[in-house]
């Protein structure tokens, strides 16, 4: 099963259950502020490929575990803005019996425009700017980048009470990386995150 398969079929599998479990819970707000928190897991998708980075190493780990957080603003049922910061993970290689890494890690301001599905289930696509950084290790001790790119993404919320969610999502975060490193990477995080209404 590719990626894009898995990805739908983990939202329908969260948000079916929810919906049913919930029943008719009360319709949840639809304007206000809500702060979030998430974990997930991130695929460095040229890391493992290009040369500049870790392509040809012996050994190459172009996944880890993310988390994030978040706040934001509803201002009715379609439009939302986010900010937040997330934690990328580490990616690793070993190259002539050497380890190197790179920590990645990203501040971003989104806009969410949402889909309404039932009483409690709604989609939403994001869109918004990026302020990447990306740290290395072992041989790429000291190299450092700090970057701007525009990120984007895609989920299901499914509201269990008036002011709790749970979404499943999907972003990307592009050209991770840069100059310092000889080349840069997509980064691709699947999450779930927890979301509280005020």
């Amino acid at each position: 099963m590719n990626t894009k398969k898995a990805f739908a079929a983990a939202l329908l599998g969260l948000a079916a259950p929810l919906a049913l479990a919930a029943g008719p819970a009360p319709q949840p707000p639809e304007r206000g502020f809500y702060v979030g928190a998430g974990l997930g897991k991130a695929t460095a998708k040229d890391w493992c490929h290009d040369p500049a980075l870790a392509g040809g190493a012996t050994r190459c780990d172009d996944k880890d575990t993310t988390w994030r957080l978040l706040a934001g603003y509803q201002f009715n049922r379609y439009i939302a803005v986010e900010g937040g910061y997330h934690d990328l993970g580490k990616f690793q290689a070993t190259v002539a019996g050497a380890l190197s890494d790179v920590k990645a890690n990203a501040w971003e301001a989104v806009a969410l425009g949402i889909i309404p599905i039932g009483g409690i289930v709604s989609a939403y696509g994001k869109l918004g700017a990026i302020r990447s950084e990306a740290r290395g290790g072992g041989t790429r001790n000291n190299l450092e980048e700090k970057k701007g790119a525009v990120t984007f993404g895609a989920g299901v919320q499914a509201h269990v009470h008036t002011s709790f969610a749970v979404r499943g999502e999907w972003q990307r975060y592009p050209k991770i990386g840069g100059g310092a490193f000889g080349a840069t990477t997509d980064v691709n995080v699947i999450s779930v995150l927890g979301i509280y209404r005020f």
